[in-house]
């Protein structure tokens, strides 16, 4: 998102189950995601917050190790569907849910791509469940405005280049 005016602090809203101070962890298209201590030493919570109003998204509480190797952080085009590490959320219901050994990629309208325990998958916003990718499939970088899925795919030595028409009925 383009700044409008210069820039000027922002304090994060404090997520429930929340203490002390945020740990910024990444940034991807206005959201800002963080981790914070929770009353428990085990836990830690995991928040998105909107970068210009600071106010939360969504937030769950994780096991504490999650947060231990970074969240790495991909958000939809339109901004609706987020995730931080193995955190995803969907903002039409704003639930974050903690899905173990998730890593992400990216997001495009309707899917957050990434991998399970290694192997290449999908959270469909649809189903909010997370699903193993077919072997080969290629993941679509971004959806061109006349609907095109634009795929940048490395396997192996091989890098594919394309640009896919979806089919039509």
């Amino acid at each position: 998102m383009p700044a409008i005016g210069a820039p000027a602090p922002v304090t994060p809203a404090v997520p429930a189950d929340a203490v002390d101070a945020p740990h910024p962890a990444a940034s991807a298209r206005g959201i800002v995601s963080a981790w914070w201590n929770t009353a428990d030493p085990a836990q830690r919570v995991v928040s998105f917050h909107d970068a210009r109003s600071g106010a939360v998204i969504a937030s769950t509480t994780v096991p504490a190790h999650t947060v231990e190797d970074g969240l790495p952080t991909v958000a939809s085009e339109d901004r609706t569907l987020l995730s931080a590490g193995p955190v995803l959320v969907n903002t039409a219901s704003n639930e974050a849910v903690y899905v173990e050994n998730w890593l992400p990629s990216n997001a495009t309208a309707g899917n957050i791509f990434g991998t399970r325990g290694g192997q290449r998958a999908v959270w469909s916003a649809a189903t909010e469940q997370v699903t193993a990718m077919v072997s080969g499939a290629a993941v679509p970088w971004l959806v061109s405005d006349g609907g095109l899925a634009i795929v940048l795919d490395q396997q192996g030595d091989l890098m594919r280049l394309a640009a896919i028409r979806p089919r039509t009925a």
